[in-house]
């Protein structure tokens, strides 16, 4: 799960209420390295599961958060991307070991690395990658950017807005998140 910050986060954390977590023995949270708010969410989501399963009896779970750079920060120059995105890519390949099943994501260009990267090395290795994207809550006429870029390399686009079901084929309608 690539948690961008702030409202990327608030998002993803929302759509994680709707996953089974059993279905996951190792969960590995990417985050940027200069975001120390998104590993807080998720020691409360952790927490709460952790609490679950003692209650059931059942199996923990093993939970990885790791920090990555920053593909681009806000207000840094186009100029200067291309090296922290190839960084961020760097410090990806450590993250995204072992390979995951999928890759869930939203907004910055931090996700879109993870997501191309684990892509990437799922071909290297013969392994399939699956790639959920949930686009913004903010998006309601048209694509960001993130998800144009990821959109041909994605399994899933899930969309809160059903009119960009009528601009763009193969996404998905999950209703509002926020």
């Amino acid at each position: 799960v690539v948690l961008g910050s702030g409202g990327h986060t608030g998002e993803i954390v929302r759509a994680l209420q709707f996953w089974n977590p059993k279905k996951y023995a190792l969960r590995t949270y990417v985050h940027a390295s200069d975001d120390h708010i998104s590993p807080l969410k998720v020691a409360e989501i952790e927490e709460k599961e952790q609490t679950a399963a003692k209650k059931g009896k059942e199996g923990f779970s093993a939970v990885r958060v790791v920090p990555v750079t920053r593909a681009r920060s806000v207000g840094q120059s186009w100029l200067t991307t291309p090296f922290t995105a190839f960084k961020c890519g760097l410090d990806t390949l450590k993250a995204l070991r072992p390979l995951p099943d999928v890759i869930v994501c939203n907004g910055p260009g931090t996700a879109i690395i993870v997501a191309l990267t684990g892509r990437f090395l799922g071909a290297v290795l013969f392994k399939h990658v699956g790639i959920v994207y949930i686009e913004s809550f903010a998006r309601v006429e048209n694509l960001s950017l993130s998800g144009r870029i990821i959109r041909p390399f994605s399994d899933k686009i899930l969309v809160q807005w059903p009119q960009l079901l009528e601009k763009y084929s193969g996404l998905e309608y999950i209703g509002l998140l926020v």
